[in-house]
């Protein structure tokens, strides 16, 4: 892999040298000034607004008189100049003049008197998709980017900065661990991420260091946000997804999405099939040298998973009480019919001789999830304080009927079995909250609220196998019923605001109280436990201006088990191997300490973390000598160490975002013997290049690279991803079309190996990240400007506050 070492550090040599070049003469503040003069020769008053030219979101501002402005301590470069007033009309220019001697001085301008006929300015600039805030917050922007063409949530969040995915689909974030999801202000579950359209979105944050506000769970939330519109008309997009891979085949997702806006009503619905091939390779070896229990086993599963049919439906409705605060309803679903095959095969080979077990598995799932969710918000002063109240129901059935044949070569001697695994899974949610923010100024904000949710998550699996009569009998020590429930009560508090200038701070506690049952059968008695836990948070930051600022936060958080891997169901793959979920885990408990600075267009961060119990896994021998299982387990702790550098840069016709992060991390676990050998440095690459070509066409290009992970139990190979995507707008951008290929090399894997007492294990896993893909997106209707919304320009300002 010396050549792949080579092309990245060219790759990251070229950006970084490039940015420095680009970014030299405008590392100091400047001034931006100059003269408006109406077409009646009067000067007139306004207000002067620098904006970033990616998303036009506000840099800084200053209010002007007699027709001259100055806005002082710019670094913003290049700039969108916004100048507004009521005696003129908007007006918005592009400035790219590098300044001189500390000052950008814009030419006199004469500018017309405003017209009752409002005109359209349009900015055409190139949009980025990641911007960082001082915190260490990464806003990602979904919606007309590479993003929104994709299949799946999922696979948007494995093609962003800072998140990665492991062979399971388990989302972490780079130097923060596990992480929660949140929809639209509300907690979700990683299986809920099925009802979401991926052409819905507008952007993704992922918080590093969430306030009290959000669950105590996890390390790190990621926040989606749906597209909203404030506005008036009638709008259907119709969306068309191609997708080839000589991997696994061929996939196609079609959908629509509608809105209907009137006054106060905002009605929007969308629907979308999809169907597929898809699949996944994991080849895992275990060997024991010792003579006296000498043992190697050679594990290769193939998934073929045939997608017949999902269906994805939404239909949600706001009816606005007054400009300040509206009532909504948001009904999701998805129906999923599954097929395809499983064929595993283990070659044994020990002192009792050589075996070989084969089977092939017909798979069957039917899958249905739903989703009602009901918001009432209210913004309660013109400073930002608001009250929020949300509740939420989720049901999720499934059933698999798998048949199986099974062909055995033991002793010399061949058998056959049919088997046929059977389970029915339900899962019911149910949760409530409510959020009030008081701000009686615009330098201190008290938020305080208080939430509360229940979970049912129940499975009954039976294992049957065909007698010589012809006759399917249950296998008692193979099946298995699991019921879990669980109720969560917080309350929680929090305060922040300015000391001095300078400074903002934010403290909060979240207090949560725990309550869960296992049942599990083969046990007379029921897991259970109660804890109350408190999450104290804390941030400090300090900012000189717009490009210099840093923060310092604190946070205490819980991650508890994954509800699938507290069931301790079989998941049968031969005779001697088989997944098994743990009802004995407990949870995992961390305290976290992060260092965030920006300086000009450089973001550095610096962090810490300590868990208790970390949560993980390993292939454990069973009674058998031969049988292993792989089994979901607690570590004793881990200590991890991490910094990051960021760069964003926009320059005319090219966008660019780039990531190096080093890490370091230290497990220890004792009860089972899990080592690996000593920990090292682990190496994180991650940058999205935007460019703007001739005739319309954008080109985008996403790399990332993460070299071997050692981190004293498991030894993970380096592995890294090459996507690219073409982008043009037709018959006046209501037609767009995006060829995308992804994973290029097909070089995403998850390879590596560890040591479980006696016994050394390798795997390798493989899966279809390389594919080719046509998107379509085609327009109809028309959204216009709703003259009753206004956007106040001093609401960023409060926030940040």
């Amino acid at each position: 892999m010396n050549w792949t070492r080579g092309f990245v550090v060219l790759f990251l040599s070229f950006f970084l040298v490039a940015q420095s070049a680009i970014s030299q003469g405008v590392e100091k503040p400047f001034v931006v000034k100059g003269t408006l003069v109406l077409s009646s020769g009067e000067l007139p008053s306004g207000n002067a607004m620098i904006l970033q030219p990616q998303d036009s979101s506000l840099v800084t501002a200053t209010f002007f008189l007699d027709g001259k402005y100055e806005v002082p301590a710019v670094s913003q470069f290049p700039f969108l100049l916004q100048l507004s007033s009521m005696e003129f009309r908007d007006t918005i220019l592009l400035v790219q003049s590098i300044p001189k001697d500390g000052v950008v001085e814009i030419p006199s301008m004469r500018v017309q008197a405003p017209s009752w006929e409002m005109s359209t300015v349009v900015v055409d600039a190139m949009r980025s998709a990641y911007r960082q805030k001082a915190d260490g917050t990464v806003e990602v922007a979904v919606a007309n980017t590479l993003l929104a063409t994709s299949n799946s949530v999922g696979e948007i969040l494995t093609m962003t900065p800072e998140i990665l995915s492991d062979d399971e689909g388990n989302l972490s974030i780079m130097g923060k661990g596990a992480a929660i999801i949140f929809l639209n202000g509300q907690r979700i579950l990683p299986n809920q991420l099925a009802t979401i359209l991926p052409a819905n979105i507008e952007s993704i944050e992922i918080i590093r260091n969430p306030s009290a506000r959000y669950d105590a769970e996890g390390n790190a939330v990621i926040h989606i946000h749906t597209i909203k519109q404030a506005s008036i008309g009638e709008q259907l997009i119709l969306n068309q997804n191609v997708e080839y891979s000589n991997y696994a085949g061929a996939k196609m997702l079609s959908s629509l999405q509608a809105q209907l806006v009137r006054d106060k009503f905002n009605i929007k619905g969308s629907y979308s099939f999809e169907r597929g091939r898809d699949e996944y390779l994991k080849v895992t070896t275990r060997d024991r040298r010792d003579s006296s229990i000498f043992f190697s086993s050679e594990v290769k599963t193939r998934w073929r998973p045939l997608l017949n049919h999902r269906s994805r439906y939404s239909l949600g409705a706001q009816y606005n009480l007054d400009t300040d605060s509206y009532l909504s309803v948001d009904y999701t679903g998805v129906y999923e019919d599954l097929g395809g095959s499983i064929d595993n095969r283990n070659d044994i080979l020990d002192n009792g001789g050589r075996s070989e077990f084969q089977n092939e598995t017909t798979q069957s799932v039917i899958g249905n999830n739903q989703s009602l969710s009901l918001n009432y918000y209210k913004k309660l002063d013109s400073l930002g304080s608001n009250l929020f109240i949300g509740a939420q129901y989720n049901h999720l059935d499934e059933d698999t009927n798998n048949p199986i044949f099974e062909e055995s070569i033991e002793n010399g001697r061949t058998t056959n079995r049919d088997l046929l695994y059977l389970d029915e899974r339900n899962i019911q949610i149910a949760a409530a909250q409510i959020d009030w923010s008081y701000t009686p100024s615009s330098n201190f904000q008290w938020e305080f609220g208080g939430k509360g949710s229940y979970v049912e998550n129940g499975s009954e699996t039976d294992f049957l196998v065909r007698t010589e009569a012809l006759l399917f009998e249950k296998d008692e020590r193979l099946s298995n019923f699991f019921r879990y429930e669980e109720y969560v009560g917080a309350a929680y508090s929090s305060i922040k605001g300015k000391w001095a200038d300078n400074w903002n701070y934010q403290v909060g506690l979240r207090a949560e109280y725990t309550d869960y049952q296992v049942e599990v059968s083969g046990q007379s008695a029921s897991i259970a436990d109660r804890y109350l836990s408190w999450f104290p948070t804390a941030s400090l930051s300090y900012q000189l201006n717009d490009q210099h600022q840093f923060n310092l936060s604190y946070r205490a958080g819980i991650n508890r088990q994954p509800y699938r891997s507290l069931n301790p169901a079989l998941l049968y793959q031969d005779p001697y191997t088989s997944i098994q979920g743990n009802p004995l885990l407990i949870p995992e408990r961390i305290q976290a300490l992060e260092l965030n600075t920006q300086v000009h267009r450089l973001q550095f961060k610096l962090g810490y973390n300590y868990v208790d119990n970390p949560l993980s896994g390993a292939a454990l021998r069973g009674d058998d000598d031969r049988f292993y299982i792989l089994k979901r387990i607690n570590y004793d702790q881990m200590q991890n160490w991490y910094s990051s550098l960021s760069r964003n840069v926009e320059w005319g016709l090219w966008s660019s975002n780039n990531t190096l992060s080093a890490s370091y991390t230290q497990n220890s676990e004792e009860e089972f013997g899990v080592m690996g050998e000593a920990p090292r440095i682990n190496w994180y690459f991650y940058s999205s290049q935007q460019f703007r070509l001739p005739a319309g066409f954008k080109l985008a290009l996403i790399f990332w690279w993460q070299n071997d992970l050692y981190d004293g139990t498991i030894h993970r190979e380096d592995s890294w991803n090459l996507t690219c995507s073409l982008e043009r707008s037709f018959f006046k951008d209501q037609l767009q079309a995006r060829f995308i290929a992804n994973d290029i090399f097909h070089t995403n894997r998850a390879d590596g190996d560890y040591r479980v007492a006696e016994t050394a294990i390798t795997f390798t896993n493989k899966w279809n990240t390389n594919y080719f893909r046509l998107a379509l997106s085609y327009r109809i209707g028309q959204m216009g400007t709703n003259p009753f919304r206004n956007k106040k320009t001093g609401e960023s300002e409060v926030s940040r506050g």
